[in-house]
């Protein structure tokens, strides 16, 4: 999926004005009525996802959806220049979180870092929104802008790892809805800081819609607009696939792809987005133990 998350908050027309905004939450849904699933989810995953995230927590695949197709087809609008007045004290944080088959033994780990670190968030000075977007064969939104205190904890029904690993499309597409979702904010209501976090135990592998190319040259457009970007790798050259996202090496983490390492992982990544949060900046020394853990491990 190219984007399942860019469709979901985007306008009806390129032509809309301030004065006719649409919510996000209200476009999505009328998205996501004409969208196909991915795969059929299991039981146990339809009704959990129907609990939470006030009705924002969705796993349609929309990257086929022509509405989809039409908004993202080009590539010539990548980077959008975002301007006027920030909300402050507000930021918009978005985890792109590997999904694929090989993160099958890492599944209770996963769920449980990421609890941890959300618990860690709502615990800080601010507000938040919280983007969650899952990534295998295909890509999927469990998480859309839903506000931090209002985010459910993940069980191990949500998250069901399997397939293999489009992290380009993943990427791209949350970039992509991220800037069209700010762009189209009212004055006074886009957010101070937007962070986007990265973690994945294996190689891209299965994108169709976004390059290497594409995708690094919207992290470098939007990292001019004070964006942060970090990279958390297992089992590959974290600081070197993150370069080639354009993500610079101390933005970057490698961690040993364990039940410890994943923990220590979510704990590095909830030092950081806090740190984004109060200040701006990611903190000196954040990938330290973490880097370190992996390399006892080699």
């Amino acid at each position: 999926m190219a984007s399942a998350i860019s469709t979901r908050s985007t306008m009806r027309s390129s032509s809309m004005t301030s004065s006719s905004w649409v919510s996000p939450e209200a476009l999505f849904l009328d998205v996501a009525s004409k969208a196909t699933c991915r795969e059929a989810p299991s039981p146990r995953l339809v009704a959990a996802r129907g609990q939470g995230g006030q009705g924002h927590q969705r796993g349609a695949d929309m990257s086929q959806h022509a509405d989809f197709q039409k908004r993202n087809g080009s590539g010539t609008h990548d980077v959008l220049k975002l301007h006027g007045k920030v909300q402050q004290g507000l930021t918009e944080l978005v985890f792109v979180v590997d999904e694929s088959g090989s993160m099958y033994d890492l599944a209770k780990d996963t769920v449980g870092g990421f609890n941890s670190m959300l618990r860690k968030n709502r615990e800080a000075d601010g507000k938040a929104n919280v983007s969650a977007v899952f990534f295998s064969d295909g890509t999927r939104v469990a998480l859309d802008r839903v506000p931090i205190e209002h985010v459910r904890p993940l069980n191990r029904c949500d998250y069901e790892p399997g397939g293999s690993t489009a992290l380009l499309d993943a990427l791209g597409g949350a970039i992509s809805h991220t800037a069209k979702v700010q762009s189209y904010q009212p004055e006074g209501f886009r957010a101070e800081h937007v962070v986007f976090v990265v973690i994945t135990d294996g190689y891209e592998n299965a994108s169709h819609r976004y390059t290497y190319a594409r995708v690094k040259r919207m992290i470098e457009g939007y990292q001019r607009q004070g964006w942060e970007f970090v990279f958390l790798g297992a089992n590959i050259d974290a600081a070197a696939e993150a370069d080639r996202l354009g993500i610079a090496s101390d933005h970057a983490a490698q961690y040993a792809a364990d039940g410890a390492g994943v923990d220590l992982a979510y704990q590095a990544m909830a030092e950081a987005t806090v740190a984004v949060r109060a200040c701006g900046c990611m903190p000196e020394g954040w990938n330290e133990r973490v880097n370190a853990d992996a390399r006892k491990r080699v």
